[in-house]
Order: structure tokens, then sequence, then C-alpha cells
């Protein structure tokens, strides 16, 4: 009689478990699916921002290659013209990557602090 109660138990508790634990894994797998996805897509961003930061870097020690087209009219643009563009391209590229490191840093601070939503 006390052999079918233990079985009976642990019968029951196989059912619980089946029925919390697989939509549970289910659940644990795809959260770190999609962490795993945002750090690749994050890892990829900061790469091609430090490619195009160092492709920058050598159009700022070499100004007389014409790898610059701009919106604007002008045809030709001296030396110093280019190296202005190199550095204003540099600093606005430099800003931009600095900005979504901020920004992604932020919201990670906000998730973790609890909030249901986020502030931006």
């Amino acid at each position: 009689m006390e052999i079918d109660i233990v079985t009976n138990w642990f019968e029951l508790l196989s059912y619980i478990a089946t029925v919390i634990g697989i939509p549970f894994a289910i659940y644990v797998f795809y959260k770190d699916k999609v962490k795993e996805r945002k750090l690749q897509e994050k890892e990829a961003l900061f790469t091609s921002h430090s490619l195009y930061t160092d492709y920058l870097k050598i159009c700022l020690e070499n100004p007389e290659l014409d790898v610059y087209n701009s919106s604007f009219n002008k045809k030709e643009y001296s030396l110093n013209e280019k190296k202005s563009l190199s550095y204003l391209k540099y600093y606005l590229h430099t800003w931009k990557l600095h900005f979504s490191i901020i920004k992604t840093s932020r919201m990670r601070l906000k998730i973790t602090d609890g909030m249901a939503g986020l502030i931006t």
C-alpha cells in the first residue's frame, strides 16, 4: 500500500515537472538566443565602427588620395580642405560611436534596475 502512494506521488511530481519544466526550458533557451543575437549585433556594429575609424585615420594621414565623395558641387578640393573633411568625418564618426555606446549602456542600466519600460 505504501509503495503505491510513493509511486503515485512520483508520478504526480513527474507530471508537474513536465508541465512546468519544459515550457521553462523553452523560455530560458529563447531568452539565451535573443541575448546571444543582440551580443553578435553589437559586436558586428563595434567591429565595423573600429574598421571605419581605421579607414578614416588612413584618410587623415593621406589627404592627397581622392577618397571623399561629397554632396557639395565643388569638384576639386585642396589638400587642406580634404584634411578638414577627414577630421570632420573622423570626429562625427567618433561622436556617433560614443553616443551608441552610452545609449546601450543606459538601456542596460534601466533594464537591470527592474523598470518595465525603457525611457528614451
